[in-house]
């Protein structure tokens, strides 16, 4: 088996929870050559599922700035 040329390192890209809203269904994506994206959605903490937009966070240098 080949050895692999990168490493997967936790990190905190993106804030938000304020006790009314939290982030949800985060889904990432590596493009060839260098490119990462994630996608995320809004939910509306109040007892029934309100979820807003996908939003989206990309970076050109395999998720080192976003």
């Amino acid at each position: 088996m080949d050895e692999l040329d990168y490493s997967v390192e936790p990190r905190i890209i993106h804030r938000g929870y304020d006790r009314k809203t939290c982030w949800v269904q985060t889904r990432s994506a590596v493009i060839p050559p260098n490119t990462a994206v994630v996608t995320t959605q809004k939910l509306r903490i109040t007892g029934s599922d309100i979820f807003y937009g996908i939003n989206d966070l990309w970076s050109a240098d395999f998720g080192r700035t976003w």
